[in-house]
């Protein structure tokens, strides 16, 4: 029986497969994640002597320790969020206070993204398509795939408050950058092709697309 099916109809905390069955690795990491103990060293030992259910439980142990639950990684993932967020509305509050009113909301409303998407995870719910500026997604990316916003000093402008313009929205984008090893590690613990996981990082993606431009309107002096 699967195991998904066996768990979702009658909880339990341990495990016991038969001689002749071999847990796949998808059921082992399932086991691990909800910390349910497992015969994972019956060779040599008679089944349910003391040694053997000792060494089930140090061997169901030590895997958590390499194979952290999902729930420790989107903890991780949401808490990285929140500073993400909160980085988003100090660089917005940067730019307010050199009364660069235009760009102070739309890091503002960038921020509001990270917010939603935060939610978002913790409900492990598929977020929705991003739109800034009138623009979809799709046309975000076009827009920022032809701008020259990579990053090098040559490029940097020779006023002062230019370059800190530049360095607090490059700040910003290598934070909302960082999202996506931890995304992909979220989505890696659970067991699935397509996930909740990806629409977040579609959405993330969108959010660096924004900081593309708006680096390059400040490198143009648009700002």
């Amino acid at each position: 029986m699967d195991l998904r099916k066996l768990y979702k109809k009658n909880e339990f905390t341990m495990y016991s497969p038969q001689a002749d069955t071999r847990l796949t690795p998808g059921a082992r990491q399932f086991l691990i994640d909800r910390r349910i103990s497992f015969e994972a060293c019956r060779a040599g030992k008679k089944k349910g002597s003391a040694s053997d259910r000792r060494c089930t439980a140090d061997t169901a142990e030590k895997a958590t320790e390499i194979n952290p639950p999902t729930d420790w990684l989107l903890l991780k993932l949401l808490r990285y969020m929140e500073h993400t967020e909160s980085l988003v509305l100090l660089a917005a509050s940067q730019f307010y206070g050199n009364t660069e009113f235009t760009f102070s909301e739309e890091l503002v409303a960038l921020s509001k993204w990270i917010h939603q998407a935060c939610k978002l995870c913790q409900q492990k719910k598929s977020a929705p398509h991003v739109t800034f500026w009138g623009c979809t997604a799709a046309e975000l990316h076009a827009r920022a795939a032809g701008t020259a916003c990579e990053w090098c000093w040559e490029s940097m402008p020779k006023d002062e408050k230019e370059r800190k313009n530049i360095l607090w929205l490059y700040h910003v984008q290598t934070a909302i950058r960082n999202a996506e090893p931890l995304l992909l590690e979220v989505k890696y613990h659970e067991h699935s092709v397509k996930t909740w996981c990806d629409e977040v990082s579609e959405l993330f993606q969108s959010l660096d697309d924004i900081l593309c431009i708006m680096m390059e309107k400040c490198l143009r002096g648009l700002i």
